[in-house]
């Protein structure tokens, strides 16, 4: 089954490594790519996407508050959100706390991401 996989993230080289990436995990995805956190949620209200990732640095709206406004509509809750980021370390605690189910760094490697990517397509 193909899972439709979103990444949100304002760095459009981020969503080429993260596109490479995710094609070398040989898994069926569709992929959907938002460029701007703030219309994200009107966005994926049309999309209802299997898998949200969320960079955090983002102008206008940050990956938190993005995460936050997912999470507080009804028929986007049940989404799992990823937050994608150099900082993910520092920002699991409140991630989680606000509803998303993991928090992944963000790497220059293909291969590293790629494994990341392939384990977390299981779920």
């Amino acid at each position: 089954m193909n899972k439709h996989i979103v990444l949100i993230d304002d760095d459009v080289e981020e969503k080429e490594i993260f596109l490479a990436a995710l094609k070398k995990t040989k898994k069926p995805y569709r992929f959907t790519y938002i460029k701007y956190a703030k219309e994200a949620t009107a966005q994926l209200q049309k999309l209802i996407p299997d898998l949200v990732f969320i960079d955090f640095n983002m102008p206008i709206m940050n990956g938190l508050e993005c995460l936050k406004e997912i999470k507080q509509k009804k028929d986007l809750q049940h989404i799992p959100v990823i937050i994608y980021s150099t900082q993910a370390d520092s920002l699991l605690p409140m991630a989680l706390q606000e509803g998303a189910i993991m928090c992944i760094k963000k790497t220059d490697s293909i291969k590293v991401l790629t494994e990341k990517l392939s384990d977390i397509l299981i779920i």
